[in-house]
């Protein structure tokens, strides 16, 4: 599966984690990427980075700002499903 772009909208890949279906869509004008579980809004988000730690956050229920090293593998799955690259989130 591959990024398809439309007009002010890019779609991800579907991830499938047992019965939960998450899609994604990144909004030009807002510059927000849309997250959804099952096909209802799950958040709003400015970078990558948080969508992939929200996937995270919601499949196991971990709380923390950081991925940590318990879940790579699981991050890795999600990476590859969304076509995303975790780049970790950087104090600026």
């Amino acid at each position: 599966m591959t990024v398809s772009v439309g007009q002010y909208r890019t779609f991800y890949p579907r991830f499938i984690y047992g019965k939960r279906c998450y899609s994604l869509e990144y909004r030009q004008i807002s510059r927000t990427f849309d997250l959804y579980r099952n096909g209802r809004l799950l958040g709003k988000y400015i970078h990558s980075d948080f969508v992939l730690l929200a996937v995270i956050r919601n499949i196991t229920g971990y709380k923390g700002d950081e991925v940590p090293e318990k879940y790579r593998p699981l991050l890795q799955q999600v990476e590859k499903g969304f076509s995303l690259c975790y780049q970790g989130l950087v104090d600026e």
